[in-house]
């Protein structure tokens, strides 16, 4: 079955998507009978269809009043590609070819997880190194006990070693999520694979990317992992709890809550309560103007075990690489 998925624009600031994998055909309109809902004045009550023929995504138009286009051309019935703009009437929906799977195979992310670490030339074998480095330093330092001066200088350099080994595996982390990012695939298969990694990594159950599309503005889930779920067309839904992603974009800072329950920041989140989160880390992604244009986020919602520092540096070394290729972008 070929994998697909369709994001479409919604109310007021966000976008959400549709998961094609698992069914042939999709009616699109703004009828109460239309698979995806168009909630657009320009669009007819069935105006068009999108079916699965041998393994490509075939989209028609069902003789709608005002037309369907892609990327700026009407269309009778045409051939979708991968990052293909559809609209109708004044909304635009994206469609995106060659996702890895509906939900990541956990055992797979975890046989490609293992498969970039040892591909990564850096980061254990310059530990090791200051290791040996540091065990050197503490032996001099036996060697000088008693002269005050010696031992400050002898603690000071014990420190910047300390600081050193920080940063070595602050850039091997990087550096990891970096190989993902630029593995010889669809970016948003690259995205699944490192979101799904993060994952991983965190001990965590669930995991998205969601991030500003430049074209509408709107707030769109590029990625996800675990048994999330994206927003609808109805209104009613609360399948994500936003209240998170909205605290880090107006504080410009990574958010972690080891228990959401007990959190004074969220206590009028009822989203929360309703999915039941137990603890969860939000990392704001940037643009050049330090302004916030998308999230990683993590969460928890059977096990009650806090997040840690180490989990922390983990989601914002993600978000510190989505940060660098939008500043390249």
């Amino acid at each position: 079955m070929a994998d697909g998925r369709l994001i479409v624009e919604g109310r007021s600031n966000w976008a959400y998507t549709v998961w094609l994998t698992g069914q042939e055909s999709f009616i699109l309109g703004r009828g109460t009978m239309a698979d995806i809902k168009i909630e657009d004045s320009g669009a007819s009550k069935q105006h068009a269809r999108i079916t699965l023929e041998e393994g490509r995504y075939v989209l028609t138009d069902l003789n709608s009043s005002n037309g369907t286009f892609v990327n700026g051309e009407r269309i009778k019935q045409q051939v979708l590609r991968n990052e293909d703009d559809i609209r109708i009437g004044k909304s635009l929906l994206s469609f995106i070819d060659g996702s890895v799977s509906r939900q990541i195979d956990s055992d797979f992310a975890r046989t490609i997880s293992d498969g970039v670490k040892r591909l990564e030339p850096i980061g254990q074998p310059l530990l090791k190194s200051v290791h040996r480095l540091d065990e050197t330093v503490v032996g001099l330092g036996k060697q000088f006990e008693g002269s005050d001066e010696t031992e400050k200088e002898w603690h000071n350099l014990r420190q910047e070693m300390r600081k050193l080994r920080k940063e070595i595996r602050q850039l091997s982390r990087t550096n990891t999520y970096h190989r993902f990012l630029s593995m010889d695939l669809p970016f948003n298969q690259r995205l699944d694979l490192a979101i799904a990694h993060l994952a991983e990594e965190t001990h965590s159950q669930n995991g998205f990317v969601m991030m500003i599309d430049p074209r509408t503005e709107k707030w769109v889930v590029r990625s996800r992992y675990g048994t999330i779920a994206d927003w609808t067309g109805d209104k009613h839904s609360r399948p994500m709890s936003l209240s998170i992603v909205r605290k880090t974009v107006e504080d410009g800072k990574t958010i972690i809550s080891s228990s959401l329950m007990d959190d004074e920041r969220f206590e009028q989140a009822q989203s929360i309560l309703m999915l039941e989160i137990k603890a969860a880390i939000c990392s704001p992604i940037f643009n050049s103007k330090r302004q916030v244009i998308g999230v990683v986020y993590v969460d928890r919602r059977t096990e009650v075990d806090a997040y840690a520092n180490k989990q922390q540096r983990q989601v914002d070394s993600f978000a510190e690489v989505l940060t660098s290729i939008a500043l390249m972008s």
